[in-house]
Protein backbone atom coordinates (compact mmCIF):
# COMPACT_ATOMS: atom_id res chain seq x y z
CA UNK A 1 0.00 0.00 0.00
CA UNK A 2 2.81 2.38 0.93
CA UNK A 3 4.64 1.61 -2.31
CA UNK A 4 1.49 2.32 -4.31
CA UNK A 5 0.94 5.66 -2.57
CA UNK A 6 4.60 6.56 -3.08
CA UNK A 7 4.43 5.70 -6.77
CA UNK A 8 1.32 7.86 -7.19
CA UNK A 9 3.05 10.75 -5.44
CA UNK A 10 6.19 10.22 -7.52
CA UNK A 11 4.18 10.33 -10.75
CA UNK A 12 2.53 13.60 -9.69
CA UNK A 13 5.79 15.16 -8.65
CA UNK A 14 7.56 14.08 -11.83
CA UNK A 15 4.82 15.72 -13.87
CA UNK A 16 5.31 18.89 -11.84
CA UNK A 17 9.05 18.66 -12.49
CA UNK A 18 8.36 18.49 -16.23
CA UNK A 19 6.10 21.55 -16.02
CA UNK A 20 8.74 23.54 -14.13
CA UNK A 21 11.38 22.42 -16.64
CA UNK A 22 9.17 23.64 -19.48
CA UNK A 23 8.73 27.00 -17.75
CA UNK A 24 12.49 27.25 -17.31
CA UNK A 25 12.95 26.59 -21.03
CA UNK A 26 10.43 29.32 -21.89
CA UNK A 27 12.24 31.69 -19.51
CA UNK A 28 15.54 30.79 -21.15
CA UNK A 29 14.21 31.62 -24.62
CA UNK A 30 12.84 34.92 -23.34
CA UNK A 31 16.06 35.85 -21.53
CA UNK A 32 18.17 35.10 -24.61
CA UNK A 33 16.29 37.89 -26.36
CA UNK A 34 17.04 40.26 -23.48
CA UNK A 35 20.67 39.36 -22.77
CA UNK A 36 22.48 36.08 -23.32
CA UNK A 37 24.33 36.14 -20.01
CA UNK A 38 21.04 36.15 -18.08
CA UNK A 39 19.82 33.05 -19.92
CA UNK A 40 23.14 31.23 -19.52
CA UNK A 41 23.20 32.12 -15.81
CA UNK A 42 19.76 30.60 -15.28
CA UNK A 43 20.81 27.30 -16.90
CA UNK A 44 24.15 27.35 -15.09
CA UNK A 45 22.37 27.71 -11.75
CA UNK A 46 19.90 24.99 -12.71
CA UNK A 47 22.74 22.51 -13.37
CA UNK A 48 24.53 23.47 -10.15
CA UNK A 49 21.38 23.13 -8.05
CA UNK A 50 20.49 19.79 -9.63
CA UNK A 51 23.98 18.38 -9.07
CA UNK A 52 24.24 19.67 -5.51
CA UNK A 53 20.89 18.18 -4.54
CA UNK A 54 21.57 14.85 -6.20
CA UNK A 55 25.05 14.47 -4.68
CA UNK A 56 24.17 16.18 -1.38
CA UNK A 57 27.17 18.47 -1.76
CA UNK A 58 27.44 20.85 1.19
CA UNK A 59 30.46 23.12 1.32
CA UNK A 60 29.98 23.69 5.06
CA UNK A 61 30.15 19.94 5.69
CA UNK A 62 33.21 19.68 3.44
CA UNK A 63 35.00 22.26 5.62
CA UNK A 64 33.70 20.84 8.92
CA UNK A 65 33.60 17.05 8.71
CA UNK A 66 37.35 16.28 8.53
CA UNK A 67 37.96 18.11 11.82
CA UNK A 68 34.82 17.18 13.77
CA UNK A 69 34.04 13.69 12.48
CA UNK A 70 37.15 12.55 10.63
CA UNK A 71 35.16 12.06 7.40
CA UNK A 72 36.80 13.37 4.24
CA UNK A 73 35.01 11.90 1.22
CA UNK A 74 33.01 15.07 0.55
CA UNK A 75 36.08 17.24 1.16
CA UNK A 76 38.10 15.19 -1.33
CA UNK A 77 35.36 15.58 -3.92
CA UNK A 78 35.58 19.36 -3.46
CA UNK A 79 39.37 19.24 -3.90
CA UNK A 80 38.94 17.15 -7.04
CA UNK A 81 36.50 19.75 -8.38
CA UNK A 82 39.02 22.52 -7.71
CA UNK A 83 41.79 20.62 -9.47
CA UNK A 84 39.63 20.45 -12.58
CA UNK A 85 38.60 24.11 -12.44
CA UNK A 86 42.23 25.11 -11.85
CA UNK A 87 43.16 23.56 -15.19
CA UNK A 88 40.07 24.85 -16.99
CA UNK A 89 40.21 28.41 -15.67
CA UNK A 90 43.99 28.51 -16.12
CA UNK A 91 43.74 27.61 -19.82
CA UNK A 92 40.94 30.13 -20.42
CA UNK A 93 42.82 32.86 -18.59
CA UNK A 94 46.00 32.10 -20.52
CA UNK A 95 44.35 32.51 -23.92
CA UNK A 96 42.65 35.70 -22.78
CA UNK A 97 46.01 37.02 -21.61
CA UNK A 98 47.62 36.12 -24.92
CA UNK A 99 44.81 37.92 -26.74
CA UNK A 100 45.31 41.08 -24.70
CA UNK A 101 42.01 40.65 -22.85
CA UNK A 102 41.35 40.85 -19.10
CA UNK A 103 41.88 37.38 -17.65
CA UNK A 104 38.76 37.58 -15.51
CA UNK A 105 38.03 35.63 -12.33
CA UNK A 106 37.79 36.49 -8.65
CA UNK A 107 40.98 38.43 -7.99
CA UNK A 108 41.02 40.71 -4.95
CA UNK A 109 43.67 42.81 -3.26
CA UNK A 110 44.61 40.83 -0.12
CA UNK A 111 43.74 42.48 3.17
CA UNK A 112 42.66 41.85 6.74
CA UNK A 113 39.04 42.14 5.57
CA UNK A 114 39.25 38.68 3.95
CA UNK A 115 40.11 36.60 7.05
CA UNK A 116 37.73 38.62 9.24
CA UNK A 117 34.85 38.26 6.79
CA UNK A 118 35.60 34.58 6.13
CA UNK A 119 35.58 33.86 9.88
CA UNK A 120 32.25 35.65 10.39
CA UNK A 121 30.78 33.87 7.39
CA UNK A 122 31.99 30.51 8.71
CA UNK A 123 30.31 31.13 12.06
CA UNK A 124 27.05 31.92 10.29
CA UNK A 125 27.24 28.92 7.97
CA UNK A 126 27.73 26.52 10.88
CA UNK A 127 24.93 28.06 12.94
CA UNK A 128 22.40 28.11 10.11
CA UNK A 129 23.33 24.61 8.94
CA UNK A 130 24.54 25.54 5.46
CA UNK A 131 26.44 28.08 3.40
CA UNK A 132 25.06 30.34 0.69
CA UNK A 133 24.78 27.61 -1.96
CA UNK A 134 23.49 25.10 0.60
CA UNK A 135 20.80 27.55 1.69
CA UNK A 136 19.59 27.91 -1.90
CA UNK A 137 19.42 24.21 -2.75
CA UNK A 138 17.79 23.35 0.60
CA UNK A 139 15.23 26.04 -0.14
CA UNK A 140 14.47 24.08 -3.31
CA UNK A 141 14.19 20.90 -1.24
CA UNK A 142 11.40 22.47 0.83
CA UNK A 143 13.19 23.40 4.07
CA UNK A 144 11.14 26.19 5.61
CA UNK A 145 14.01 27.14 7.93
CA UNK A 146 15.94 28.38 4.91
CA UNK A 147 13.33 31.09 4.34
CA UNK A 148 14.44 32.60 7.65
CA UNK A 149 18.09 32.09 6.77
CA UNK A 150 17.50 34.04 3.54
CA UNK A 151 15.84 36.88 5.47
CA UNK A 152 18.78 36.98 7.88
CA UNK A 153 21.20 36.85 4.95
CA UNK A 154 19.49 39.81 3.29
CA UNK A 155 19.58 41.85 6.51
CA UNK A 156 23.24 40.97 7.06
CA UNK A 157 24.00 41.92 3.46
CA UNK A 158 22.30 45.26 4.03
CA UNK A 159 24.41 46.09 7.07
CA UNK A 160 27.53 44.64 5.46
CA UNK A 161 26.93 46.53 2.24
CA UNK A 162 26.89 49.80 4.15
CA UNK A 163 30.20 48.89 5.84
CA UNK A 164 31.84 47.29 2.82
CA UNK A 165 33.80 50.36 1.78
CA UNK A 166 35.49 50.57 5.18
CA UNK A 167 36.41 46.88 5.31
CA UNK A 168 37.69 46.74 1.74
CA UNK A 169 40.07 49.61 2.46
CA UNK A 170 42.00 47.44 4.95
CA UNK A 171 44.41 45.95 2.44
CA UNK A 172 47.94 44.58 2.82
CA UNK A 173 49.14 45.65 -0.62
CA UNK A 174 48.01 47.72 -3.59
CA UNK A 175 47.47 44.91 -6.08
CA UNK A 176 45.82 41.50 -6.44
CA UNK A 177 48.01 38.42 -6.75
CA UNK A 178 47.52 35.85 -9.48
CA UNK A 179 49.65 32.70 -9.13
CA UNK A 180 50.92 32.59 -12.75
CA UNK A 181 51.84 36.24 -12.43
CA UNK A 182 53.59 35.70 -9.11
CA UNK A 183 55.79 33.02 -10.67
CA UNK A 184 56.01 34.82 -14.05
CA UNK A 185 55.09 31.51 -15.67
CA UNK A 186 51.65 30.15 -16.51
CA UNK A 187 52.56 26.47 -16.43
CA UNK A 188 54.42 26.79 -13.14
CA UNK A 189 51.64 28.84 -11.54
CA UNK A 190 48.95 26.34 -12.53
CA UNK A 191 51.15 23.37 -11.58
CA UNK A 192 51.95 24.90 -8.19
CA UNK A 193 48.25 25.11 -7.28
CA UNK A 194 47.62 21.59 -8.54
CA UNK A 195 50.43 20.29 -6.32
CA UNK A 196 48.98 22.12 -3.29
CA UNK A 197 45.54 20.66 -3.99
CA UNK A 198 47.01 17.17 -4.48
CA UNK A 199 48.80 17.41 -1.13
CA UNK A 200 45.56 18.49 0.57
CA UNK A 201 43.77 15.59 -1.12
CA UNK A 202 46.22 12.98 0.15
CA UNK A 203 46.36 14.53 3.62
CA UNK A 204 42.58 14.15 3.77
CA UNK A 205 42.99 10.46 2.93
CA UNK A 206 45.48 10.07 5.77
CA UNK A 207 43.13 12.00 8.09
CA UNK A 208 40.31 9.52 7.50
CA UNK A 209 42.29 6.27 7.24
CA UNK A 210 44.86 7.18 9.93
CA UNK A 211 47.55 5.44 7.90
CA UNK A 212 50.64 6.73 6.16
CA UNK A 213 50.28 3.99 3.57
CA UNK A 214 47.00 5.63 2.55
CA UNK A 215 49.03 8.56 1.22
CA UNK A 216 50.85 6.36 -1.27
CA UNK A 217 47.70 4.45 -2.17
CA UNK A 218 45.62 7.58 -2.58
CA UNK A 219 45.30 7.37 -6.36
CA UNK A 220 43.37 4.13 -5.87
CA UNK A 221 40.42 6.25 -4.78
CA UNK A 222 39.67 7.10 -8.40
CA UNK A 223 42.04 5.31 -10.74
CA UNK A 224 40.71 1.79 -10.32
CA UNK A 225 39.03 -0.57 -12.74
CA UNK A 226 35.85 -0.60 -10.64
CA UNK A 227 35.59 3.18 -10.65
CA UNK A 228 36.11 3.44 -14.40
CA UNK A 229 33.51 0.71 -14.96
CA UNK A 230 31.15 2.51 -12.59
CA UNK A 231 31.69 5.78 -14.46
CA UNK A 232 31.09 4.08 -17.81
CA UNK A 233 27.87 2.52 -16.49
CA UNK A 234 26.63 5.87 -15.18
CA UNK A 235 27.37 7.60 -18.50
CA UNK A 236 25.59 4.76 -20.32
CA UNK A 237 22.54 5.14 -18.06
CA UNK A 238 22.48 8.91 -18.61
CA UNK A 239 22.31 8.45 -22.39
CA UNK A 240 20.06 5.38 -22.60
CA UNK A 241 17.96 5.75 -19.45
CA UNK A 242 18.13 9.48 -18.63
CA UNK A 243 14.91 9.78 -16.62
CA UNK A 244 15.77 6.69 -14.56
CA UNK A 245 19.19 8.03 -13.64
CA UNK A 246 18.03 11.62 -13.13
CA UNK A 247 15.24 10.42 -10.84
CA UNK A 248 17.43 8.24 -8.61
CA UNK A 249 17.72 9.43 -5.02
CA UNK A 250 21.42 10.19 -4.73
CA UNK A 251 24.64 10.37 -6.74
CA UNK A 252 28.19 9.89 -5.43
CA UNK A 253 29.94 13.05 -4.27
CA UNK A 254 32.49 12.88 -7.06
CA UNK A 255 29.81 12.86 -9.78
CA UNK A 256 28.36 16.10 -8.43
CA UNK A 257 31.85 17.56 -8.03
CA UNK A 258 32.73 16.80 -11.66
CA UNK A 259 29.48 18.33 -12.92
CA UNK A 260 29.97 21.47 -10.81
CA UNK A 261 33.54 21.84 -12.09
CA UNK A 262 32.54 21.36 -15.73
CA UNK A 263 29.62 23.78 -15.40
CA UNK A 264 31.88 26.46 -13.89
CA UNK A 265 34.48 26.13 -16.65
CA UNK A 266 31.89 26.32 -19.43
CA UNK A 267 30.12 29.23 -17.74
CA UNK A 268 33.41 31.12 -17.32
CA UNK A 269 34.30 30.56 -20.96
CA UNK A 270 30.87 31.51 -22.34
CA UNK A 271 30.14 34.56 -20.20
CA UNK A 272 33.42 35.70 -18.64
CA UNK A 273 31.68 35.50 -15.26
CA UNK A 274 32.53 33.28 -12.33
CA UNK A 275 30.14 31.63 -9.86
CA UNK A 276 29.07 33.92 -7.04
CA UNK A 277 26.01 34.14 -4.81
CA UNK A 278 26.15 36.67 -1.97
CA UNK A 279 26.49 39.79 -4.15
CA UNK A 280 23.10 38.91 -5.61
CA UNK A 281 21.55 39.02 -2.12
CA UNK A 282 23.12 42.39 -1.39
CA UNK A 283 21.86 43.86 -4.65
CA UNK A 284 18.39 42.39 -4.06
CA UNK A 285 17.91 43.98 -0.61
CA UNK A 286 19.22 47.39 -1.66
CA UNK A 287 17.06 47.31 -4.81
CA UNK A 288 13.98 46.35 -2.78
CA UNK A 289 14.54 49.22 -0.36
CA UNK A 290 15.04 51.64 -3.25
CA UNK A 291 11.64 50.59 -4.60
CA UNK A 292 10.20 51.55 -1.21
CA UNK A 293 11.90 54.93 -1.48
CA UNK A 294 14.70 54.14 0.99
CA UNK A 295 18.04 55.11 -0.51
CA UNK A 296 21.62 55.34 0.76
CA UNK A 297 24.41 57.70 -0.23
CA UNK A 298 28.05 56.95 -1.03
CA UNK A 299 27.62 53.24 -1.72
CA UNK A 300 30.63 51.46 -3.21
CA UNK A 301 28.50 49.52 -5.69
CA UNK A 302 25.78 50.06 -8.25
CA UNK A 303 22.25 48.86 -7.56
CA UNK A 304 20.52 47.21 -10.52
CA UNK A 305 17.16 45.56 -11.04
CA UNK A 306 17.30 41.82 -10.23
CA UNK A 307 15.84 41.18 -13.66
CA UNK A 308 19.12 42.40 -15.21
CA UNK A 309 21.35 40.83 -12.55
CA UNK A 310 22.91 37.58 -13.79
CA UNK A 311 23.66 36.53 -10.18
CA UNK A 312 19.97 36.70 -9.35
CA UNK A 313 19.21 34.35 -12.23
CA UNK A 314 21.92 31.85 -11.30
CA UNK A 315 20.69 31.89 -7.68
CA UNK A 316 17.14 31.29 -8.87
CA UNK A 317 18.44 28.51 -11.10
CA UNK A 318 20.03 26.75 -8.11
CA UNK A 319 16.70 26.76 -6.26
CA UNK A 320 14.81 25.48 -9.30
CA UNK A 321 17.46 22.87 -10.12
CA UNK A 322 17.27 21.44 -6.61
CA UNK A 323 13.48 21.51 -6.74
CA UNK A 324 13.35 19.65 -10.07
CA UNK A 325 15.89 17.15 -8.80
CA UNK A 326 13.94 16.19 -5.69
CA UNK A 327 10.61 16.24 -7.51
CA UNK A 328 11.94 13.63 -9.95
CA UNK A 329 12.52 11.29 -6.99
CA UNK A 330 8.99 11.82 -5.71
CA UNK A 331 10.32 12.72 -2.26
CA UNK A 332 9.61 16.45 -2.09
CA UNK A 333 7.83 17.68 1.00
CA UNK A 334 7.92 20.80 3.10
CA UNK A 335 10.15 20.42 6.15
CA UNK A 336 8.74 22.48 8.98
CA UNK A 337 10.69 24.37 11.60
CA UNK A 338 10.83 22.05 14.61
CA UNK A 339 10.98 24.54 17.49
CA UNK A 340 11.20 28.22 18.36
CA UNK A 341 14.94 27.97 18.90
CA UNK A 342 15.42 27.35 15.18
CA UNK A 343 13.92 30.74 14.36
CA UNK A 344 16.72 32.48 16.25
CA UNK A 345 19.37 30.10 14.86
CA UNK A 346 18.25 30.66 11.26
CA UNK A 347 18.05 34.45 11.48
CA UNK A 348 21.34 34.77 13.38
CA UNK A 349 23.22 32.39 11.08
CA UNK A 350 21.83 34.08 8.00
CA UNK A 351 22.74 37.54 9.29
CA UNK A 352 26.32 36.47 10.05
CA UNK A 353 26.69 34.94 6.59
CA UNK A 354 25.31 38.04 4.91
CA UNK A 355 27.52 40.40 6.89
CA UNK A 356 30.63 38.21 6.63
CA UNK A 357 30.23 37.86 2.89
CA UNK A 358 30.22 41.63 2.48
CA UNK A 359 33.22 42.12 4.77
CA UNK A 360 35.23 39.56 2.77
CA UNK A 361 33.68 40.58 -0.59
CA UNK A 362 32.48 37.04 -1.14
CA UNK A 363 30.96 33.96 0.45
CA UNK A 364 32.48 30.48 0.36
CA UNK A 365 31.59 30.32 -3.35
CA UNK A 366 32.89 33.63 -4.68
CA UNK A 367 35.43 34.18 -1.93
CA UNK A 368 36.87 30.67 -1.94
CA UNK A 369 35.73 28.30 -4.71
CA UNK A 370 35.75 30.77 -7.58
CA UNK A 371 38.81 32.61 -6.24
CA UNK A 372 40.90 29.43 -5.99
CA UNK A 373 39.60 28.34 -9.41
CA UNK A 374 40.82 31.72 -10.68
CA UNK A 375 44.32 30.98 -9.32
CA UNK A 376 43.98 33.96 -6.99
CA UNK A 377 45.94 34.24 -3.75
CA UNK A 378 42.93 35.77 -1.98
CA UNK A 379 41.08 32.45 -2.28
CA UNK A 380 43.78 30.70 -0.24
CA UNK A 381 43.68 33.52 2.33
CA UNK A 382 39.94 32.94 2.71
CA UNK A 383 40.16 29.16 3.28
CA UNK A 384 41.71 28.71 6.75
CA UNK A 385 39.54 31.36 8.37
CA UNK A 386 36.23 30.10 7.03
CA UNK A 387 37.23 26.64 8.32
CA UNK A 388 38.02 28.07 11.77
CA UNK A 389 34.71 29.92 11.82
CA UNK A 390 32.75 26.80 10.84
CA UNK A 391 34.62 24.65 13.35
CA UNK A 392 34.10 27.01 16.31
CA UNK A 393 30.50 27.70 15.30
CA UNK A 394 29.75 23.97 15.11
CA UNK A 395 31.34 23.42 18.53
CA UNK A 396 29.28 26.24 20.02
CA UNK A 397 26.10 24.98 18.39
CA UNK A 398 26.53 21.42 19.66
CA UNK A 399 27.46 22.52 23.18
CA UNK A 400 25.06 25.35 23.95
CA UNK A 401 22.22 25.19 21.44
CA UNK A 402 21.49 21.66 20.32
CA UNK A 403 20.37 19.26 23.04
Amino acid sequence: MKNKLYQQRKNRQQKLAMIISALVFVSFVFLVKVENVLAYSLIFGLIIGFAMQKSKICFTAAFRDPFLFGMTKLSRALVLSLMITTIGFGIIQFFRFESGLPIGGKLLIPGIYIPIGAFIFGLGASVSGGCASGTLFRLGEGYQMQHLVIIGFLLGSLRGGLDQGFWNSLTFTKKAYHLPGMFSNWIFGISFQLVILAIIYFLLIIKEDKSLSSFFNGFNDFFTKDNFEDLFLKIKNIFFHPLKYLSCNIWPYWIGALIIAAANIIYFQMTGNYWRISTGFMNLIFWFLSILGITFKNLDFEIISPFFDFIFWSNLGIILGALISILLTGRFKFKKIRNKKQYLIALTGGFLMGYGSRVASGCNIGGFYSAVSSLALNGWLYLPFVIIGIYLGSKFLSKFIVK
